[in-house]
């Protein structure tokens, strides 16, 4: 799978993922910590890749409508799953 890690995601489940062969790009690799959420999004869409996020903010589907999105959201009282 293609996974675009947040900022906000532990170097080692980015390690644990790319040892079994999942394709990760991590933000904080690609210097691009503090990368609004839109662009985010619109990075992802592009390189048809999965968002792993612990933001709060992506399960707000007023902001982040989930048509628009693949996103998992980690370690949250609810976590939230949309792969369509």
């Amino acid at each position: 799978m293609r996974f675009l890690a947040d900022e906000n995601i532990s170097n080692s489940l980015i390690k644990t993922l790319r040892s079994l062969n999942h394709d990760v790009i991590d933000l904080k690799e690609k210097k691009l910590q503090g990368l609004n959420d839109n662009l985010l999004v619109k990075k992802a869409n592009e390189e048809n890749r999965i968002i792993l996020t612990h933001d709060k903010d992506f399960s707000n589907i007023s902001m982040h409508p989930l048509k628009n999105q693949r996103f998992l959201g980690l370690g949250m009282k609810s976590s939230f799953l949309n792969l369509e």
